[in-house]
C-alpha cells in the first residue's frame, strides 16, 4: 500500500508540474496578446492622428479652391469690364474720325 500512494504522490506531483507549465504558458500567452493590443491601440490613434490631417488638408484644399472660383469670377467680370470700356473707346474714335 505504501507503494500505492507514493505512486499516486508521484503521478500528482507531475500533474501538478503539468498544471504549472500550462498556466505558465497561458500567462505567457496573455502578456503577448496584451502587447498586441496595445500595439493595435497605438496604430488605431496614429491611424485617427493621419485621418485628421488628412481632413484638415481636404478642408483647406476646399477653401483655396472656393477662393480660387471666387478670383476667377471676379476676374471675369472685370475682362468683361475692360471689353465694355474698349468697345466705348472704339466707338468714341469712330466717332470722332
Amino acid at each position: 500500500m505504501a507503494g500505492a500512494g507514493a505512486k499516486a504522490a508521484e503521478v500528482g506531483l507531475e500533474r501538478m508540474q503539468q498544471a504549472e507549465q500550462t498556466l505558465h504558458d497561458i500567462a505567457s500567452s496573455v502578456g503577448g496578446i496584451a502587447e498586441m493590443a496595445l500595439q493595435m491601440a497605438t496604430a488605431v490613434e496614429e491611424q485617427a492622428q493621419v485621418s485628421e490631417q488628412i481632413s484638415d488638408q481636404v478642408t483647406r484644399i476646399s477653401g483655396l479652391s472656393d477662393d480660387s472660383m471666387s478670383s476667377g469670377q471676379q476676374s471675369a467680370t472685370e475682362v468683361r469690364n475692360i471689353r465694355q470700356v474698349a468697345e466705348d473707346l472704339h466707338d468714341l474714335v469712330v466717332r470722332f474720325r
